[in-house]
């Protein structure tokens, strides 16, 4: 029986080796680890050079519960997007993330208002 690691231990793996139906037939494919920025942080992604079918990369995301990246587009297991996963890997480097302030409180909150007088 196939162990699906950790997302933990997706982290330190550096490559891992799919198994996944493609043009017709089974095939192991390796799939780096690659970090994106985005605004809420780095995400992880499994990363693929190849064309693959989004419901076969819909099907390994769900399975591993991991975000996979492959030539033509980007799948996360249902329920997730990026930021579920931006404060995963925080999380898992020990670097609590920030709680985004909206720019409009921030603005409101650094100004200092006089009472007016007639």
């Amino acid at each position: 029986m196939l162990q699906i690691p950790t997302f933990e231990r997706i982290l330190r793996m550096s490559v891992l080796k799919i198994r996944l139906k493609r043009s017709g037939m089974y095939q192991i494919i390796p799939f780096r680890l690659h970090l994106e920025d985005n605004p809420a942080g780095k995400v992880p992604y499994l990363k693929c050079e190849k064309i693959i079918d989004m419901p076969e990369l819909e099907r390994i995301a769900q399975e591993y519960s991991f975000p996979i990246w492959a030539k033509n587009g980007k799948a996360f297991p249902k329920g997730t997007g990026a930021h579920d996963f931006a404060q995963k890997y925080a999380e898992a480097m020990g670097k609590p993330q920030q709680q985004a302030q909206p720019a409009q409180q921030k603005a409101i909150s650094s100004q200092a208002f006089a009472p007016q007088s007639p």
